[in-house]
This record gives C-alpha cells, sequence and structure tokens, in this order.
C-alpha cells in the first residue's frame, strides 16, 4: 500500500532557519500547491474544508501549510466569451476606457476568515505559508501579450496604472495576511522568465514590478518571516535585484533553465534554493525508483552547503503519478537528516 513513511514531527522553526540559510537539522521538504486529487489520495477523502488542506500537508510531513487567498481576475461571464491559459493577442483590457470599465476584484469583499479558523486546526510545530502573486502575470494576461508589448513602448501610461491596480490589490492581501498571528511566512509567485531568458528586459520589472515586490518584503520583516518568490525560467539577470528587495528565497529552480550548482555559485548563501526535481522526468514519466535516485541524488549535492529545501521544479499537478510524489517525500524523509550519512 502506498503511504507517506513520515519520521519526524513538523518544525517551522528548522524550516524558517532553512530558508534563511542558516543552520538546519534537516532539509525540508517544500512545494507551492499540491493538486487536490492527489491531496484527496493521500487523505482518503476528498479537499473540502482549511482542516482537511492543514491535515494533508501534516501527513505529507510538510513544516508548513500553504493557504492562499483566490482572486476572481477574470469574471465567468468573460470567460464564457473568451477561454484561453493565456491572451497571446488581444485581450480584456487594451484602452484606458476598457481599463475604466473593467469589473476589478473588491478587495472590501475579500474573506480572510480561514486564517483564522486555520489556527483551531494547526498542529504544533507547523505555520502557515500565505501565499499569492502575479502582478506581472495578470497584467499581460488582461492585455494580452501582444497588446502589453505594443504599449510597453506606445502606452505608457496604462502600463502604469495596470501595474498600479494588481499591484495594490496583491500588497493589500500580504500587508492583510500579515495581521493574522498563525501566517509565518509569505509566498510571492510570477513568472518572469523562458528557459532561454527574461520574458521582458529586466528594466521593466525594475520599472513597473519591483515597488510591490519591496512592499512585500517589508510586510515579511514585519513579522519577521522568510519571503519566498516563485518563477520559472532563466534568472541570472536578476538574482542581484532579488537580493536587494529582501528576497530570502528563489523556487522552483528550473533544471531546463538553470544548474542549480552553477545558481548557488552565483548567489552564495544569500539564497536560498528550493525545488528543482524534474516534473518531466523523473517525476511525470520516470518510475518511482527514478524518482528516489534522483531526489537522493539532490540531497547529497546541496546538503553540504545549507539553505535548500527538496521539492519539484514546478507544482505537483494532477498528472504526476502518486507513487512518484510519494518516492520524492518519502526519500527526503528517509534521508534528508543532516548531516547526510549514505
Amino acid at each position: 500500500m502506498l503511504q507517506i513513511e513520515k519520521q519526524r514531527e513538523p518544525n517551522f522553526e528548522q524550516f524558517k532557519a532553512t530558508l534563511l540559510c542558516q543552520k538546519a537539522d534537516y532539509i525540508p521538504l517544500i512545494e507551492l500547491a499540491v493538486h487536490k486529487d492527489i491531496k484527496a489520495k493521500i487523505l482518503g477523502r476528498e479537499m473540502v474544508t482549511v482542516k482537511d488542506n492543514i491535515e494533508f500537508w501534516y501527513k505529507a510531513g510538510y513544516d508548513y501549510a500553504i493557504l492562499p487567498i483566490r482572486i476572481d481576475w477574470t469574471p465567468q461571464k468573460k470567460l464564457q466569451e473568451r477561454f484561453s491559459w493565456a491572451s497571446e493577442g488581444k485581450g480584456f483590457i487594451t484602452t484606458r476606457e476598457e481599463f475604466e470599465n473593467y469589473p476589478w476584484p473588491q478587495i472590501e469583499e475579500f474573506d480572510f476568515s480561514y486564517l483564522k479558523e486555520a489556527e483551531k486546526y494547526l498542529p504544533k510545530g507547523m505555520g502557515v505559508i500565505f501565499q499569492q502573486g502575479d502582478i506581472f502575470t495578470q497584467v499581460w494576461n488582461l492585455m494580452g501579450f501582444t497588446e502589453f508589448s505594443y504599449a510597453l513602448v506606445e502606452n505608457e501610461e496604462l502600463i502604469k496604472v495596470m501595474f498600479e491596480k494588481i499591484g495594490s490589490i496583491i500588497t493589500y492581501c500580504f500587508e492583510k495576511a500579515i495581521k493574522y498571528p498563525v501566517v509565518k511566512c509569505l509566498w510571492y509567485s510570477d513568472d518572469l522568465a523562458y528557459t532561454s531568458g527574461l520574458l521582458v528586459q529586466p528594466e521593466v520589472y525594475r520599472k513597473y514590478l519591483w515597488q510591490f515586490v519591496r512592499r512585500m518584503s517589508e510586510a515579511a520583516r514585519k513579522i519577521n518571516s522568510p519571503f519566498i518568490y516563485h518563477t520559472d525560467g532563466v534568472l541570472y539577470e536578476i538574482f542581484d535585484d532579488f537580493i536587494e528587495m529582501g528576497v530570502n528565497a528563489i523556487h522552483p529552480i528550473e533544471p531546463k533553465s538553470m544548474d542549480i550548482m552553477e545558481v548557488k555559485k552565483v548567489v552564495g548563501n544569500k539564497l536560498c534554493l528550493c525545488g528543482h526535481l524534474e516534473m518531466d522526468f523523473p517525476l511525470t514519466r520516470g518510475k518511482p525508483e527514478d524518482v528516489v535516485e534522483e531526489a537522493k541524488r539532490l540531497i547529497k549535492l546541496m546538503a553540504p552547503y545549507g539553505g535548500y529545501c527538496l521539492g519539484s521544479s514546478n507544482t505537483i499537478p494532477d498528472y504526476v503519478p502518486l507513487e512518484n510524489y510519494i518516492a520524492m517525500v518519502n526519500t527526503n524523509h528517509k534521508y534528508g537528516k543532516l548531516p547526510i550519512k549514505f
């Protein structure tokens, strides 16, 4: 029977120490998201409540439960009119008039009460990670990437108000979340790069996006919390930016984009490195023994340096075989204690 072989109780302080590149007793597990179907298989029931979610992260052996807030950027009526994963051409907002008439999410309607509820169910030793993201992604997705690209040159005013609108909503969420004592870490996600390079010139991020990342980083400092940033792709041009802004950890160090040891040479102990176990092979197309081999390789490779959390090179979607996910988790539980002895 497939099952998690958890060998220790959660210890968020150990996880926090790792994110801050300080001495810890083991290599923690980390994941931005696990599909609800995978969670249900682990728990043996459907994922419905906050309690269910917390119980999954505990049972799987994580030091945290990640609890994002959901924001509806594209109302259902608009999705029915035009649905795609990403708007490559013309999106919903290409003029100032469309911007003014768009049905933006109303922050006064956001419900953070689930963070208060989480206090009742969080096991001793665990912390909650509050996660939200996609300022840059939502800007170009709502405009359409082609229109967004033209506007960077021809309509900077629209670009500016789009970033200000979406950025203010997202930073509000982080600044609100830190008021709940159960929140011990902040995680911002926003893809900035391809496997071949950044999506736009770094000056675009510096001009429009970084001001909001700094505000989130400042929110984390107010509660003595680590601050994690998720983005795929090649990031060498902006590692110094992350460090300057107060980012503590980078996720997921996509193998197709960057070699993790090369990244380590560049950032040293200024950034914790998270993830890197390849989604394609072995997690999706490999066998459990392939996952075990790669997980052990990463543990052995990164353990001497500290500042590393083991996880996938993105997230755990429903097409990752359950046995492969469990193989990764169990390998970390078995071999991740420091100093390593295999």
